[in-house]
């Protein structure tokens, strides 16, 4: 394993043909190196090992070649922007197909439309629960102990909002709702989240590999639409 990591290292740093394997010198407009890593991402890489796994990347990723195209494209166009932008809204765009299937299938459930709007509420609170307890154990992996528990108190005063949103809900919505698992979708990753999770499965998807992986994508389309 830790060979493995350290010949992909290497092929970062050097190249694929770093061994004299292959004799022709390559830059970064080669059609051989990874158009969307010169961008700080790629899919396939970010993907591996989840439900949307893309499989590996057959394209190489050279940090040298990233950087002297972030160096040159600062004075010369090479067109790369739209190519890697129409790659990125083909992935959202069949994610987001998913996204709208389930909620056109979850939309089936019946409910009123108060109890509906408390159990949406609840949903909202709990995301915003799982996104800050991801982001304060990242920061507390950092040494950053003030803002992680600065983020903590947000999560317990956030924790009390929901609580109250529960009871409201739990006091409106029948007894079949309340037993059903009352499933949403993740806007961003297409993930089923259930109105009962606890922060522990909460902090796991917003700060898990799939859900991180959707919000680079997403973040880095929205910065090459306003290239």
């Amino acid at each position: 394993m830790a060979r493995a990591q350290a010949s992909k290292l290497l092929d970062q740093l050097l190249g694929h043909n770093r061994d004299g394997e292959d004799k022709q010198v390559l830059d970064f407009m080669d059609i051989a190196v990874c158009r969307p890593f010169l961008f700080g991402i790629c899919p396939n890489e970010m993907f591996l090992n989840t439900k949307m796994d893309m499989g590996e990347c057959l394209k190489m990723h050279n940090i040298a070649f990233k950087a002297e195209f972030e160096k040159r494209s600062e004075q010369e166009d090479y067109g790369f922007e739209e190519e890697v932008l129409n790659y990125l809204q083909e992935i959202i765009r069949d994610v987001d197909q998913k996204i709208k299937q389930a909620k056109d299938a979850l939309e089936e459930q019946e409910e009123s439309a108060e109890a509906e709007q408390k159990a949406q509420k609840i949903h909202y609170l709990a995301a915003q629960i799982g996104e800050k307890i991801a982001l304060a154990e990242s920061l507390g992996s950092d040494g950053q102990v003030e803002e992680c528990l600065k983020i903590m108190q947000e999560v317990e005063d956030i924790k009390l909002e929901k609580q109250t949103v529960d009871e409201e809900y739990r006091g409106i919505a029948p007894v079949s709702s309340q037993q059903a698992q009352k499933l949403r979708v993740c806007e961003v990753c297409s993930a089923y989240l259930s109105l009962y999770d606890n922060d522990r499965r909460l902090a796991d998807h917003f700060g898990g590999k799939l859900h991180l992986g959707f919000v680079n994508v997403r973040e880095k389309m929205k910065e090459l639409e306003e290239w």
